[in-house]
Protein backbone atom coordinates (compact mmCIF):
# COMPACT_ATOMS: atom_id res chain seq x y z
CA UNK A 1 0.00 0.00 0.00
CA UNK A 2 1.42 3.26 -1.32
CA UNK A 3 0.40 6.72 0.79
CA UNK A 4 -0.64 5.17 4.26
CA UNK A 5 -0.18 7.70 6.80
CA UNK A 6 -1.86 6.15 9.76
CA UNK A 7 -2.09 2.06 10.61
CA UNK A 8 -5.09 1.27 13.53
CA UNK A 9 -3.87 -1.48 14.85
CA UNK A 10 -6.75 -3.54 15.42
CA UNK A 11 -4.38 -7.07 16.85
CA UNK A 12 -4.22 -8.88 20.07
CA UNK A 13 -2.51 -6.96 22.49
CA UNK A 14 0.76 -9.21 22.93
CA UNK A 15 1.00 -8.56 19.29
CA UNK A 16 0.78 -4.60 19.08
CA UNK A 17 4.30 -4.08 19.91
CA UNK A 18 5.58 -5.74 16.80
CA UNK A 19 3.11 -4.75 14.58
CA UNK A 20 3.22 -1.27 15.66
CA UNK A 21 7.50 -1.32 15.09
CA UNK A 22 6.80 -2.36 12.22
CA UNK A 23 4.77 0.34 10.87
CA UNK A 24 6.73 3.02 12.67
CA UNK A 25 9.68 2.17 11.00
CA UNK A 26 8.30 2.88 7.52
CA UNK A 27 6.95 5.95 9.18
CA UNK A 28 3.47 5.18 9.68
CA UNK A 29 1.76 6.90 12.78
CA UNK A 30 -0.16 3.94 14.96
CA UNK A 31 -2.91 4.07 17.20
CA UNK A 32 -3.64 0.88 19.42
CA UNK A 33 -5.76 -0.22 21.83
CA UNK A 34 -3.04 -1.87 24.39
CA UNK A 35 -4.63 -3.04 27.41
CA UNK A 36 -1.72 -4.25 29.94
CA UNK A 37 -1.98 -1.81 32.19
CA UNK A 38 1.28 -3.06 33.77
CA UNK A 39 3.65 -3.09 30.68
CA UNK A 40 1.82 0.39 29.19
CA UNK A 41 5.21 2.59 30.18
CA UNK A 42 7.24 -0.20 28.41
CA UNK A 43 5.43 -0.02 25.25
CA UNK A 44 5.67 3.89 25.42
CA UNK A 45 9.20 4.23 25.62
CA UNK A 46 9.76 0.81 23.33
CA UNK A 47 7.23 2.51 20.28
CA UNK A 48 8.65 6.41 20.99
CA UNK A 49 11.80 5.21 20.06
CA UNK A 50 10.89 4.09 16.73
CA UNK A 51 8.40 6.64 16.20
CA UNK A 52 11.25 9.31 16.55
CA UNK A 53 13.36 7.58 14.41
CA UNK A 54 10.94 7.98 11.67
CA UNK A 55 9.80 10.58 12.27
CA UNK A 56 5.87 9.89 13.40
CA UNK A 57 3.52 8.99 16.04
CA UNK A 58 2.54 6.17 18.44
CA UNK A 59 -0.66 6.55 19.95
CA UNK A 60 -1.30 3.63 22.53
CA UNK A 61 -3.76 2.60 24.79
CA UNK A 62 -6.56 3.98 23.01
CA UNK A 63 -9.33 1.75 23.55
CA UNK A 64 -11.90 2.37 26.68
CA UNK A 65 -9.92 0.98 29.60
CA UNK A 66 -7.32 2.17 29.63
CA UNK A 67 -8.00 4.80 27.30
CA UNK A 68 -11.23 6.83 27.31
CA UNK A 69 -12.44 5.40 30.85
CA UNK A 70 -9.23 6.13 32.22
CA UNK A 71 -9.40 10.23 30.49
CA UNK A 72 -12.79 10.20 32.42
CA UNK A 73 -12.10 8.52 35.84
CA UNK A 74 -8.96 11.37 35.78
CA UNK A 75 -11.13 14.29 34.94
CA UNK A 76 -13.27 13.05 37.40
CA UNK A 77 -10.86 13.11 40.29
CA UNK A 78 -9.40 16.57 39.27
CA UNK A 79 -12.91 18.46 39.92
CA UNK A 80 -13.90 15.99 42.68
CA UNK A 81 -10.94 15.27 44.45
CA UNK A 82 -12.53 13.90 47.55
CA UNK A 83 -14.64 11.79 46.10
CA UNK A 84 -14.84 8.64 45.01
CA UNK A 85 -14.26 7.51 41.64
CA UNK A 86 -14.69 3.53 40.00
CA UNK A 87 -15.78 2.39 36.97
CA UNK A 88 -18.10 -1.07 36.93
CA UNK A 89 -18.02 -3.21 33.79
CA UNK A 90 -20.69 -5.16 32.57
CA UNK A 91 -22.32 -7.42 32.58
CA UNK A 92 -20.51 -8.66 28.76
CA UNK A 93 -17.76 -10.07 26.70
CA UNK A 94 -14.48 -8.69 27.74
CA UNK A 95 -12.58 -9.27 24.62
CA UNK A 96 -8.74 -8.71 25.92
CA UNK A 97 -9.60 -11.44 27.95
CA UNK A 98 -10.65 -13.92 25.90
CA UNK A 99 -8.52 -13.48 23.27
CA UNK A 100 -5.59 -14.20 26.06
CA UNK A 101 -7.13 -17.61 27.14
CA UNK A 102 -7.88 -18.61 22.90
CA UNK A 103 -4.05 -17.88 22.87
CA UNK A 104 -2.75 -20.63 25.37
CA UNK A 105 -1.96 -24.34 23.46
CA UNK A 106 -4.51 -26.44 23.40
CA UNK A 107 -7.38 -24.16 23.95
CA UNK A 108 -10.20 -24.88 21.08
CA UNK A 109 -12.32 -21.92 21.98
CA UNK A 110 -12.91 -18.96 25.08
CA UNK A 111 -15.26 -16.87 26.30
CA UNK A 112 -14.35 -14.62 29.23
CA UNK A 113 -17.20 -12.69 30.79
CA UNK A 114 -17.12 -9.58 33.45
CA UNK A 115 -19.78 -9.98 35.73
CA UNK A 116 -20.55 -6.95 38.01
CA UNK A 117 -20.89 -7.33 41.69
CA UNK A 118 -20.71 -3.72 42.61
CA UNK A 119 -17.97 -0.56 43.72
CA UNK A 120 -16.15 -1.42 41.26
CA UNK A 121 -15.46 -5.03 42.13
CA UNK A 122 -16.19 -7.71 39.27
CA UNK A 123 -15.90 -11.44 39.26
CA UNK A 124 -14.53 -12.44 35.65
CA UNK A 125 -16.19 -16.29 34.15
CA UNK A 126 -14.07 -17.56 31.49
CA UNK A 127 -15.57 -20.69 29.89
CA UNK A 128 -12.93 -23.00 27.55
CA UNK A 129 -13.23 -26.04 24.93
CA UNK A 130 -10.53 -27.48 24.76
CA UNK A 131 -9.08 -29.14 21.83
CA UNK A 132 -9.52 -32.53 21.58
CA UNK A 133 -5.86 -34.60 22.93
CA UNK A 134 -4.41 -36.61 20.30
CA UNK A 135 -3.45 -39.80 22.46
CA UNK A 136 -0.24 -41.81 21.05
CA UNK A 137 -1.12 -45.33 19.39
CA UNK A 138 -0.04 -48.10 21.16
Amino acid sequence: MEDVEVALLAVPTRSVESYAKEALSRGIATVDTFDIHGDIVSLRNALSQVACQNNTTAIIAAGWDPGTDSIVRTMMEAIVPKGITYTDFGPGMSMGHTVAVKAIDGVKKALSMTIPIGTSIHRRMVYVELQEATLPQM
